[in-house]
């Protein structure tokens, strides 16, 4: 067993010699090349692999580790921090078996049902329901939904915020997206365009469109775990209206595709963030072309 690097991440492999034989390069079950030795890379989803990708990076606003003592905080000390605050999530049993990679886009989540199929979406919001959140922070059967806007503006950039203090860990990192959990009460849309107007400022009518693109389920640390993104783009008519309402914590800028690309090779992104850079913004993509 050892540990490689491959385009930044960290996988640990298997090696066994075989003499004078072809080998295969398997990487979640495809052949990539042929040559002298047998290597297994574990996938991405699986706990072991991609050890440095957990808690490295946050893409939301809680955490199961204590920033100070870096420990997993008990169910009494959760309840501590958060109280019986109430937020809204859905069975993992209603989402995991229709998505089955860490991001699948909006087009390929279907639910069939007696030969009829229908959105996910449509899915998620029936099943909808409330739960502690000190609760939900250690319940993986359980999934908070956070809406995670991607905000853009007509000319195709992105509003990017960049962490200026708090946890050290994360100081520097940059966020794609904007949003948080929905409270109790709330639905998905309810909840999304709350968390616009207070993280960003973001009023209606200032809102061009918005759309849903995609789902995140990555099972990659503990936080994310409990956790399911789903990501909106969201269009605005006055980008200058657009700014970060906690400027003492975050810094935002509107930045261009390649501008994000530079921060991606440098790991300046969160983990979602790069989630949504992978699979929506990379190879020099367009986002209202790739979705």
């Amino acid at each position: 067993m050892m540990a490689v690097t491959i385009h930044r991440k960290t996988f640990y492999i298997n090696i066994a010699p075989i003499n004078i034989l072809p080998f295969v390069f398997i990487y979640g079950g495809n052949e990539r090349m042929a040559g002298y030795f047998s290597i297994t890379i574990l996938p991405r989803f699986i706990s072991a692999v991609n050890a440095p990708y957990s808690h490295k990076h946050n893409a939301l606003k809680g955490t199961l580790m204590n920033k100070n003592e870096n420990k997993t905080l008990s169910l009494s000390e959760l309840h501590a921090k958060y109280g019986d605050r109430k937020i809204m999530g859905v069975p993992a049993s209603s989402v995991e078996p229709y998505l089955t990679k860490v991001y699948t886009t909006a087009q390929g989540a279907y639910v069939r049902h007696e030969n009829v199929y229908k959105p996910l979406l449509m899915h998620l919001i029936a099943d909808l329901t409330s739960a502690y959140r000190y609760k939900a922070e250690v319940d993986p059967s359980f999934k908070q939904v956070i809406p995670y806007v991607v905000i853009r503006d007509k000319q195709g950039r992105t509003f990017v915020t960049k962490r200026l203090g708090g946890d050290a860990r994360l100081t520097g990192s940059h966020s794609l997206g904007t949003g948080g959990h929905i409270d109790e009460g709330e639905n998905i849309h309810t909840g999304m365009y709350r968390e616009l107007q207070e993280e960003a400022g973001i009023e209606s009518k200032n809102i061009f469109t918005t759309r849903l693109v995609g789902y995140i389920l990555d099972s990659s640390s503990e936080v994310n775990s409990v956790h399911l993104g789903l990501v909106y783009i969201c269009i605005v008519n006055e980008p200058d209206k657009v700014f970060s309402h906690e400027s003492d914590k975050l810094e935002g800028a509107w930045m261009t595709t390649e501008q994000i690309a530079k921060l991606y090779k440098k790991n300046k992104l969160e983990s979602w963030s790069e989630i949504v850079y992978e699979n929506i913004m990379a190879n020099g993509g367009n986002v209202h072309e790739r979705i």
